[in-house]
């Protein structure tokens, strides 16, 4: 279960943070769908976090692999230019995970 639970807290983390990055630079593009898929990441990833506290520590070092594929993923599904997303992760963990965080505009 450990590998599994690992893997799917990545992803989950992934598709958040992606999510994120497009709230912060397409500003004109949010939905009710983003917003959704924000909180039900970050639901999801609570839970995970709940039934497996061990992995809480392995977050914080992940994250550099996390903010990869997510900003990957943020790049291809906006469009925009690979420079205008930072290559380091403008968030920190505490505020991927916090319910009422959304990111400030970054418009390009």
């Amino acid at each position: 279960m450990g590998r599994s639970a690992r893997r799917e807290l990545r992803n989950r983390l992934s598709v958040l943070v992606a999510h994120l990055l497009k709230w912060r630079y397409q500003p004109g593009f949010r939905s009710p769908s983003w917003s959704g898929t924000i909180r039900e990441q970050r639901r999801r990833v609570a839970a995970l976090l709940q039934e497996s506290p061990s992995l809480r520590p392995q977050v914080t070092r992940d994250l550099p692999a996390i903010y990869e594929s997510g900003r990957t993923d943020a790049v291809a599904e906006t469009g925009l230019p690979d420079s205008t997303i930072p290559l380091e992760c403008p968030f920190t963990i505490e505020e991927i995970l916090a319910e009422d965080f959304l990111p400030e505009d970054q418009a390009a």
